[in-house]
């Protein structure tokens, strides 16, 4: 945080300022009302509630909170899969944002970064990332106490699975049949690659339930 003190005042207005409007935030607080139930539940502040809850007290405080800079750290596309809509490719955005925040009084002020993350199927990438970077800043200027869960955006977004090739599910599947032992002999030979595309795609918890399976028949002849 910089500090930029325009007045000849021993301590800038811009500081106590900032602590009145922290205490009000701790009084008044800023409740998880909103859910996500889509992938799980989860309770979450969204961007409106920051703006109800704060904009009232910067103005009581003569506070003004402007970004100054805003630095772009990464763009690009991820494939995805949206619950209820399928496989799609979805943009994803980093950003740096520096804000400035100027007390009316004196016109002190000071400065400071937070970082932003969006991914979205759509064209909200951009304002997910600056509204999680806004989040982020006055939660921690103004020490919000963050409880429960974090944060989540209302579109829960899951990255797809890895691929797993034919022959190798298809030899994979024939080890399990034959129990635990070859199963595990077999897991153990392949590459680590391979290994990680039958782990997170699930189908390896699948392969060993089946080779458990294949041994108790085995032992039942």
């Amino acid at each position: 945080m910089t500090e930029q003190n325009t007045s000849t005042a021993a301590v800038p207005a811009v500081h106590a300022a900032i602590v009145r409007a922290a205490d009000e935030l701790r009084k008044r607080g800023i409740a998880k009302d909103r859910t996500v139930t889509a992938g799980g539940t989860f309770k979450y502040r969204g961007i409106d509630a920051v703006y109800e809850a704060l904009s009232p007290i910067l103005a009581e405080q003569q506070l003004a909170i402007r970004p100054s800079r805003i630095e772009v750290l990464s763009a690009g596309t991820v494939k995805t899969t949206v619950q209820g809509k399928g496989e799609r490719v979805s943009r994803e955005l980093r950003i740096l944002i520096e804000y400035v925040i100027t007390c009316a009084t004196d016109g002190s002020s000071v400065t400071f970064q937070s970082l932003g993350e969006g991914i979205d199927s759509g064209d909200k990438a951009t304002g997910k990332a600056l509204s999680y970077a806004y989040k982020n800043a006055i939660f921690q200027v103004f020490c919000v106490p963050v409880v429960g869960q974090p944060d989540t955006d209302q579109e829960v977004v899951e990255i797809a699975a890895p691929v797993v090739e034919h022959d190798l599910l298809a030899s994979a599947e024939a080890a399990a049949n034959d129990g635990t032992k070859a199963y595990q002999d077999f897991f153990k030979g392949v590459t680590k690659e391979q290994r990680v595309a039958l782990s997170k795609s699930g189908n390896h918890d699948r392969l060993k339930q089946i080779a458990k399976l294949a041994d108790a028949g085995q032992g039942e002849m």
